[in-house]
């Protein structure tokens, strides 16, 4: 056995260990996690700051939790005005920007996507 066997072995060794003790809280689980694993619990977690802050925006005593796995429209629901609408876009733009390390336009229109998919329902749209 070469020591690149060895490293091999002992790391799907210390991969399946991990996952047996599953250590809840820190960073070694996500050792234990594949690839795939990880990007959906950091998508899960991206996704949970943009809601909680559309909910905090909105005014709205809601958390991701509340709405997570639901089927329904949940989204039409509850409403937000124009000008709530219009910051959490913003706040959305720079956090997307800075999260995902996008340009600012390609930011934006992420942003734009999110909110077409969940945002709230606009309350005062009809009004000019």
């Amino acid at each position: 056995m070469g020591i690149v066997s060895t490293i091999n072995l002992n790391h799907s060794l210390g991969v399946r260990i991990l996952k047996k003790i599953n250590l809840v809280g820190s960073n070694i689980k996500e050792i234990g996690m594949t690839r795939v694993e990880q990007k959906a619990n950091k998508d899960r977690l991206f996704f949970k700051e943009l809601i909680d802050k559309m909910f905090e925006i909105a005014g709205h005593d809601l958390k991701f939790e509340d709405v997570e796995g639901r089927k329904d429209n949940w989204f039409q629901e509850y409403t937000m005005t124009k000008e709530q609408n219009k910051e959490w876009i913003e706040w959305g733009t720079k956090f997307i920007a800075k999260k995902k390390r996008h340009l600012r336009n390609i930011a934006e229109r992420e942003m734009r996507m999110i909110d077409l998919y969940c945002g709230l329902r606009i309350s005062n749209f009809d009004e000019e």
